[in-house]
C-alpha cells in the first residue's frame, strides 16, 4: 500500500469535515424559572391570593412590581397569560381576576400605574360598564373600587377578548401578575 493509499484509507475510516464548525452558542434565560418573557420584561402570576397592596409589596420584594400595560401587545400577552393560568392551574377553583398595577386610590377616576404614569386613553381595556366604582353592600366603609384586575374570559377569542379590566375593591383577595426587567446578558 502506497503512502497515498494509506492516507485515503485513513480518511475513509475517520472522515473529517472540511467545513469549519462553529461552537453552539448557548443564550442563558433572561427570566427566572416560573417567569415568562415579553417585551424585555419578565412576568409571573401567583398561585396565592392577596389584597392589592400586599400583592404589590410581594412583587417589590422579588425585585419587580405589579404589571403595567404599555400597549396593545402587552394587553394581548397579559390576557393570554391570565387565560392560560386560569385554564391550566385552577381546575375546580374560582378565578375572579389577577391584580395589575393600576389604581385610582389617590383621586377617584384618575387612574395611575405603579410606575407613576397616568393611564392613557389610547391604552385602555375596560370591560363593558367599567370602571364603575361599585360599592358592595358588605363594604361598610364605602371604599369603592380603586384597584384594577384582569378578568380573563372563559372562552378563547371571545367577543371583546382584550377588554377585560375591572375596577375592584383593593381589599379583596386576588391572584396577581408581577413584572420585572429581563436580565440583559
Amino acid at each position: 500500500m502506497t503512502e497515498f493509499e494509506a492516507r485515503i484509507r485513513t480518511l475513509q475510516l475517520f472522515p473529517v469535515s472540511l467545513i469549519p464548525t462553529t461552537p453552539e452558542i448557548v443564550i442563558p434565560p433572561r427570566c427566572n424559572p416560573g417567569q415568562q418573557e415579553h417585551a424585555s420584561r419578565c412576568f409571573s402570576i401567583t398561585d396565592s391570593i392577596s389584597k392589592w397592596k400586599e400583592a404589590r409589596e410581594d412583587c417589590q420584594r422579588h425585585g419587580g412590581d405589579l404589571a403595567v400595560v404599555q400597549d396593545m401587545e402587552d394587553q394581548k400577552f397579559l390576557t393570554n397569560f391570565t387565560y392560560q393560568f386560569k385554564q391550566n392551574h385552577l381546575s375546580g377553583q374560582v378565578f375572579h381576576a389577577a391584580w395589575i398595577g393600576l389604581t385610582d386610590e389617590k383621586t377617584e377616576n384618575s387612574f395611575v400605574w405603579v410606575n407613576n404614569k397616568a393611564l392613557q386613553s389610547s391604552v385602555t381595556f375596560w370591560s363593558k360598564g367599567e370602571p364603575n366604582n361599585f360599592i358592595a353592600t358588605w363594604d361598610k366603609e364605602e371604599n369603592g373600587q380603586d384597584c384594577v384586575g384582569i378578568v380573563p374570559p372563559d372562552d378563547f377569542g371571545a367577543e371583546r377578548w382584550l377588554f377585560n379590566w375591572d375596577d375592584i375593591t383593593c381589599v379583596g383577595g386576588r391572584h396577581y401578575v408581577c413584572e420585572s426587567k429581563a436580565v440583559v446578558s
